[in-house]
């Protein structure tokens, strides 16, 4: 997998260097292009990790919505970071930043019922 990857980067660094001189706009296609497939392929690796990881969880007794949990703030995490690396491909800086923190609140908000229930959890102990 990671050789495939290695050469999907390397091809589209190329083609993203000559079609730039001609047509910028086009570089920028061929660039968010070959980041989707990259993309894609870790969406399929990491498919078959995610198998591994639930045995661990069910092993652990961990609750499984803490594991979906885990997941969802994972792929936020991925989300974000993805769009903000094209708005720096465009040159969006400022846009980059705001979609990373758009991705920590969402973060937030997703986590905070958990965050309760750890508070809960250590004021029952405390008090």
């Amino acid at each position: 997998m990671l050789f495939t990857v290695v050469a999907v980067v390397m091809i589209s660094a190329v083609m993203i260097l000559l079609v730039k001189k001609y047509s910028p706009e086009y570089a920028l296609v061929v660039s968010i292009v070959a980041g989707g497939t990259v993309l894609i392929f870790l969406v399929v690796a990491l498919k078959e990790i995610l198998g591994s990881i639930a045995d661990i969880f069910d092993k652990s007794g961990l609750d499984k919505g803490v594991f979906k949990l885990v997941l969802k703030a994972l792929g936020l995490c991925y989300l974000s970071e993805f769009a903000s690396d094209v708005c720096r491909d465009f040159g969006q800086t400022s846009l980059a930043a705001k979609v990373e923190l758009a991705g920590k609140i969402s973060i937030i908000a997703l986590t905070f019922p958990l965050i309760g229930q750890i508070l809960t959890a250590v004021t029952e102990l405390i008090g």
